[in-house]
């Protein structure tokens, strides 16, 4: 369990803690009602960018199931808040069973574009759900989150390959999938970072300005980098999915989503 600063905590609307894990932000420090404020507070990158992107795209008439990891994404970012907004297990479990479907529903779009007449086949499909049951089932067993978190990061490895593959062989924007990659890597060691310090970190936030102190949130800041960096290889999939049917849409800077893929 990542290392938290007990002594600082309070009890809040939400009490008793029920997750397995507690973050390293101070619980209830900002708000009664919301365990840990600033990691639930930055799961609107999650929820809001795909959401707009969606509604933007849908005017096109793109395939439905290209378009479908934007909606569940925003499914994603609201599982995390509840779950960091109450530390209860049930959203807890909200937060991680979502991020592996998450995965997997992007890993099968990328094998789609790979192999269309083997994505086209049931068994592909049931591979990779009983992957995500087996994976889920597993976890509630031993009810760890390294076990989980080392899942996930298999899940997640094979997307990266994929892409990858995809960036080699199909009509791509590879800078977009790899700004994907190297961003949720910076994110990760953001997680580790706030993970292995937190005592430090809690002692240098207690020194700073009260606006600046959400900065050395660092698992609240993996959010931000981490939810734009899957919205970034969400993107990639439906731009190159758009590419090869020789539709040409532009990648461009957007105000509330970084970016956006536009037609003009």
């Amino acid at each position: 369990m990542p290392p938290t600063v007990i002594s600082l905590d309070r009890r809040g609307f939400w009490d008793p803690i029920t997750s397995t894990i507690d973050w390293c932000e101070t619980n209830y420090e900002m708000s009664y009602y919301i365990a840990e404020f600033w990691n639930t507070l930055s799961n609107l990158t999650f929820i809001l960018p795909p959401l707009i992107a969606f509604a933007h795209l849908r005017r096109y008439e793109i395939d439905f199931l290209f378009l479908s990891p934007l909606l569940y994404l925003s499914f994603v970012g609201l599982g995390s808040a509840a779950f960091h907004m109450t530390l209860k297990y049930e959203m807890q479990l909200w937060d991680e069973m979502t991020m592996i479907w998450e995965a997997l529903l992007v890993g099968y779009i990328f094998i789609k574009m790979l192999h269309p007449p083997t994505a086209a086949k049931r068994s592909t499909k049931l591979s990779l759900i009983f992957c995500g049951l087996g994976l889920e089932i597993s976890y509630l067993v031993v009810n760890e989150p390294i076990f989980f978190q080392l899942g996930f990061a298999a899940i997640h490895y094979m997307v990266i390959y994929l892409g990858y593959r995809i960036t080699r062989t199909c009509p791509s924007s590879p800078r977009l999938f790899w700004l994907g990659v190297f961003l949720n890597h910076f994110a990760f060691f953001l997680w580790n970072i706030d993970n292995i310090f937190c005592s430090s970190l809690d002692g240098l936030r207690c020194g700073l300005p009260n606006m600046l102190a959400p900065i050395l949130q660092l698992h609240a800041v993996w959010h931000v980098i981490a939810g734009f960096a899957t919205y970034c290889m969400i993107t990639f999939a439906i731009h190159t999915h758009l590419l090869s049917q020789r539709r040409y849409f532009y990648i461009k800077l957007h105000p509330l989503t970084g970016l956006i893929l536009s037609k003009t």
